[in-house]
């Protein structure tokens, strides 16, 4: 006797979907809260760009088991497709053993001791940028933060000169590329990247002056043939344990350039908005002054010193959780997936979104206040799969151990020198569009004593 299979779970999807176009209105007017509402729909929901169907998960715990326990049944999604014309086929963008043969060529420049080697870069560079301040001045703070983090970043990738120009053209063009990528993503048609209007024309130049910017300074580098000690050296040198080879230039391109967009952007946003929420909080700017005076007294940050700022790492875990940098992330199903009892096909889309998935009130009490101290207490510990702000499984990000030192060190020597304050008439709000941006982040800066 044959028993019948039993009925398809039905898949909510949220109201507003339009003919063509599907939702995709709703996620160009506001991203963030077009994410946020979906959780009272259900763990997984349908919505549809364009007439495309896209599975977006909203637990924190799917999430996990997604890119854990599923890590080998999906790849990279329409956002990367969408992302590999700037960052090319590198470890951020590629899938299968390719993926797994970079991230092995690139884990040595991410070792403890490497780390402990660019502290003194990280250090050396904020000092430098924090000395050109004057009292009073007011601060655009992402585009300060933005330039910082990209000359440390290019300090640790290149050793030499021969990368000004490659800085040079990263600075200039790429807002123009975050902006094409943005909307490119959830633009209910490929065809909106074909057509011949200023936004695309724009944002070609930005990546082919980008590429031949990093192109030339590889074949530099060949040609001087010396061990400058950075880390574009040790990828010229990289060798496959298991097979002899090394990468061609194309690959370490690749590399370089995903590299600098993954050192750089969402490093520099998440200390804008954690300077954002010291400014508002005066009481957690005052307890972060005194953890730096009990640390370090009167001198500079050291890597030995960067596990005892406890307060510190409290205060990015918050900003982490509250204003992730990343408002979403795609993967594609290689193979039908069962998430939480819904059935999700082969070659389906699947959404996530980092920034929204930790609002949940039931894993974070008043999940829209700024609260450090909720990682300073054993109370009510959150379930280490329910928090993921650089990802898990095989593709956790490579250079989380660098982006947690470099925020310490960074936070913790503006921090010794300068108070910032809101601007008057500032009106920070987020601005969604390849990552989360604080729009008219203005700062006073007072000096401390």
């Amino acid at each position: 006797m044959r028993i019948p299979s039993p009925p398809p779970t039905r898949i909510p999807s949220p109201p507003g979907r339009l003919p063509v176009i599907g939702h995709s209105l709703s996620l160009m007017r506001d991203p963030l809260a077009f994410m946020e509402s979906l959780r009272p729909y259900g763990d997984v929901v349908r919505v549809f760009i364009g007439r495309l169907p896209v599975y977006v998960v909203t637990s924190s715990s799917l999430v996990h088991h997604l890119l854990v326990a599923e890590a080998g049944n999906v790849e990279k999604g329409k956002l990367f497709d969408k992302v590999r014309p700037l960052i090319g086929n590198g470890v951020f963008t590629s899938n299968g053993a390719f993926h797994m043969r970079q991230r092995r060529l690139l884990q040595p420049a991410f070792h403890r001791d490497r780390i402990a080697g660019y502290t003194r870069v990280m250090s050396e560079e904020t000092a430098r940028r924090a000395g050109e301040w004057r009292p009073r001045q007011v601060l655009d703070v992402q585009r300060e933060l933005f330039d910082l983090t990209l000359k440390i970043i290019a300090a640790t990738l290149f050793a030499t000169d021969h990368a000004r120009e490659v800085v040079a053209e990263f600075q200039q063009n790429f807002p123009r590329i975050v902006a094409g990528i943005g909307w490119r993503t959830i633009a209910p048609t490929p065809l909106v990247e074909r057509l011949p209007v200023p936004a695309n024309r724009r944002f070609d130049e930005a990546t082919r002056g980008l590429r031949r910017a990093i192109q030339e300074t590889i074949a530099r580098y060949r040609a001087d043939g010396r061990d400058h000690g950075d880390i574009l050296s040790m990828l010229l040198a990289a060798k496959d344990e298991r097979t002899g080879e090394g990468m061609s230039d194309e690959e370490i391109h690749d590399e370089v350039i995903a590299l600098l967009v993954g050192g750089t952007e969402s490093t520099a946003l998440t200390l804008s908005w954690l300077f954002y929420e010291l400014g508002r909080h005066p009481e957690l700017e005052a307890r972060l002054h005194a953890e730096i005076r009990t640390v370090l007294g009167d001198r500079q940050i050291g890597f030995e010193d960067v596990g005892e700022m406890t307060f510190v790492r409290a205060l990015i875990t918050e900003t982490l959780r509250l204003h992730h940098p990343i408002w979403i992330v795609m993967r594609r199903a290689r193979s039908p997936i069962d998430l939480g009892g819904v059935r999700i096909p082969r070659g389906a889309e699947i959404v996530f979104s980092p920034h929204t998935q930790q609002l949940d009130p039931d894993l974070f009490p008043e999940p829209h206040r700024f609260v450090p101290g909720r990682w300073l207490s054993s109370s009510a510990p959150v379930p280490r799969e329910c928090f993921l702000p650089f990802g898990a499984g095989r593709r956790v990000c490579l250079g989380d151990a660098f982006a947690w030192t470099e925020m310490t060190v960074t936070v913790t020597t503006i921090a010794a020198h300068w108070s910032l304050t809101p601007a008057p008439g500032s009106r920070v709000r987020p601005l969604a569009l390849a990552t989360v941006y604080p729009r008219d982040l203005r700062m006073v800066l007072d000096p401390r004593p």
